[in-house]
């Protein structure tokens, strides 16, 4: 996921703006709703809290890049694993297939082999650390406006849902969880209309 962090963060104030918005039932769900899509959106954040997007990641889990040993460990077993597939297929084609083809061989993973793509690696890995810096701060500061406006019963029982979710309690969780809970359905909306 490649998330641009270069648009107003320069200009934006580092505190958002509440509004005296608080969030505690549907009838101000569509404003702050509106409210956060602009604020996450211009923080260039957005497709971390869109409740529509695919699940993202918690931008407070770090990925690790693996020791070199782990890495040539981690290969061996895929090769390992290959090889044992290769095998029992050779074995099982019978002996005409045998005459026609060698019989697969084991393939040890060396450290040479296994070091450009740790360089590799460490370098992905580095240049996520540069932009997940300016992720969390926006993260960050998006997290204290929801805060700051969402109700804390609203918050209490979000929290309660996501302990079940595998990458926690993240504002993209709570925004689903007050959707469901908070934003008009059609059948709301055609009642309010009819009053």
């Amino acid at each position: 996921m490649q998330i641009d962090t270069s648009e107003s963060q320069a200009w934006f104030p580092s505190r958002i703006p509440t509004k005296g918005l608080k969030l505690v039932n549907q009838k101000e769900w569509p404003e702050w709703y509106t409210w956060l899509e602009i604020c996450a959106k211009t923080r260039g954040i957005w497709e971390l809290v869109n409740p529509d997007a695919p699940t993202a990641p918690n931008p407070f889990l770090k990925s690790r890049v693996p020791t070199i040993d782990k890495l040539i460990e981690s290969m061996q077993a895929k090769q390992d694993a290959l090889y044992q597939m290769n095998l029992e297929l050779w074995e099982e084609a019978g002996p005409e297939y045998q005459r026609n083809h060698t019989k697969p061989v084991p393939i040890q993973i060396t450290k040479e082999e296994v070091t450009a793509q740790h360089k590799r690696l460490r370098t992905e890995s580095a240049a996520q650390i540069t932009i997940t810096s300016n992720v969390l701060m926006s993260y960050r500061e998006l997290q204290t406006y929801v805060d700051e406006t969402v109700h804390i019963s609203l918050r209490q029982l979000a929290a309660q849902a996501m302990l079940q979710e595998e990458d926690g309690h993240t504002i993209q969780n709570l925004v689903r969880f007050l959707r469901s809970h908070l934003a008009p359905t059609p059948t709301s909306l055609a009642s309010q209309a009819r009053h």
